[in-house]
């Protein structure tokens, strides 16, 4: 009896520490949180799903736990979610209701199919009853994690007993539930898990399609013909009208999903990537798993679906670590510099061109290759070139001077040539974020009209010499 009060202090001891450097002076409210892990969507921030809770991360929180983290962290990002069984989850929220108050839990959970660290925010995921799909159904931040010992299993039977996994692999995580978004998500799961396949972010994804994976579309012959992947495969994949997540797959053909998967025409042992229209695109989550279930060893999917690329193709970035990004007034500044004047270009077709530019602007136009482009941190001329996109640069200028090259209005094709120019030794590369459209509204007087019959590029156009500004 000594042995089990002194295991039952231990336990109440670390979940004391934990909650008082979480929830210490210097803590945020979890409930009031917005996190610092963000995207940008035009001139907005969106909160980024993967990293919801990051800047409630609290690293000091390792120096209490008797494990760092758990073994899965040697193959598994840390953005994978936590697989707890079914029973547990029943324990830590209520069903079909937002969890509004954050709560202290102790949970038995797989430690080597599951990445988790003291004072780093995870998702939690559930498996839909028969069904290879897991839903999201909350965060927690764990504040220590305990290995499963025979003295303190005495205490945690009841959780080994409603926990999955090889016990031998089993380890206490004790932690905070976070409130903002713990909400059961059996319908539209926002992050899956999955068996049989590997659900994969946006790097991962573009990782893939740079090294030739094939890339399985499920969408419509619409949806795929409006925004796809270069070379990827269309096999649409139809719903029956109440489809849900929580169904076992052995019922989906049966109740009346339809698809064309016979067709695919690739070895088992290859890599196929599945992707749909976006986080809540059944279709998607189905193929993969139906793969799986067909014996298809390497199977992904990318759970952000082709609207990931739909918001970057609309929302070019704002920020650049590879070139300078220029609002309209430091553009008119750098073009009208005395002591480095820089080149402008104009990357857009010669019938624009034409129709009108900014005074002293060359033509350089960029040479697309699809409609899809690369994420803006991982943006690079090298993987431009292997996607097929192609600018021709000026040959006749120092790489000394400075570049400023602009687009019809903040589109991709004006930054991925700024991205190239500066790949290719240009020292100073700007790029003029809101191109042509609106350079024209605010300077109506530095720009072209379109050519008269017989008139040359450069001669006076608007009432002003050429080359003037104002």
């Amino acid at each position: 009896m000594g042995r089990v009060y002194l295991v039952v202090g231990t336990l109440v001891g670390i979940i004391v520490t934990g909650l008082f450097v979480f929830y210490g002076p210097a803590s945020i409210n979890p409930m009031t949180l917005m996190s610092s892990g963000t995207v940008s969507k035009g001139d907005r921030m969106q909160p980024d799903p993967l990293l919801l809770f990051a800047s409630l991360e609290t690293p000091e929180l390792a120096s209490n736990s008797p494990m760092k983290e758990t073994s899965g962290c040697a193959s598994l990002p840390e953005w994978y979610p936590v697989k707890v069984a079914q029973p547990q989850i029943d324990t830590m929220f209520v069903r079909n209701a937002p969890l509004r108050v954050s709560r202290a839990f102790a949970l038995v959970l797989d430690g080597a199919s599951n990445c988790i660290k003291p004072g780093y925010p995870a998702r939690m995921s559930a498996q839909a009853t028969l069904s290879p799909l897991h839903g999201e159904v909350g965060w927690m931040m764990p504040t220590a994690i305990l290995p499963l010992t025979e003295q303190n299993k005495l205490i945690v039977r009841p959780m080994i007993d409603a926990a999955e996994g090889e016990e031998s692999n089993f380890v206490i995580v004790i932690g905070v539930t976070l409130g903002q978004r713990g909400v059961w998500q059996f319908g539209v799961p926002l992050a899956p898990r999955m068996e049989g396949a590997r659900v994969i972010d946006r790097a991962e994804f573009e990782a893939a399609i740079e090294s030739g994976w094939s890339v399985l579309d499920v969408r419509s012959d619409s949806e795929f013909k409006s925004l796809n992947v270069q070379n990827s495969i269309n096999l649409p994949y139809v719903l029956a009208p109440r489809a849900l997540i929580r169904e076992p797959i052995s019922l989906w053909e049966s109740q009346g999903d339809a698809h064309q998967l016979a067709r695919l025409q690739l070895p088992v042992d290859k890599e196929v990537v599945v992707v749909g229209q976006g986080t809540a695109d059944l279709r998607a989550y189905r193929t993969a798993a139906l793969l799986a279930d067909r014996g298809y060893q390497k199977v992904f999917y990318f759970w952000e679906g082709m609207d990931y690329f739909l918001r970057n193709r609309q929302t070019p970035p704002v920020t650049s670590e590879l070139i300078q990004v220029v609002n309209l007034e430091e553009a008119f500044r750098v073009m009208n510099d005395p002591a480095n004047p820089p080149l402008v270009i104009d990357v857009r077709a010669p019938a624009q061109f034409e129709q009108g530019s900014i005074i002293k602007a060359r033509n350089f136009p960029m040479q697309e290759k699809g409609p899809v482009p690369f994420r803006r941190s991982g943006l690079s001329a090298r993987a431009l070139k292997a996607y097929g996109e192609k600018w021709d640069l000026p040959t006749d200028v120092p790489r000394t001077r400075p570049l400023l090259i602009y687009g019809f209005d903040a589109d991709w094709a004006a930054y991925k040539a700024a991205v190239m120019a500066k790949d290719a030794g240009f020292s100073t590369v700007y790029w003029m974020r809101a191109g042509y459209l609106d350079w024209s509204s605010y300077f109506p007087s530095s720009v072209t009209r379109p050519l008269r019959a017989g008139q040359q590029r450069g001669e006076t156009q608007r009432g002003n010499p050429a080359g003037q500004t104002r």
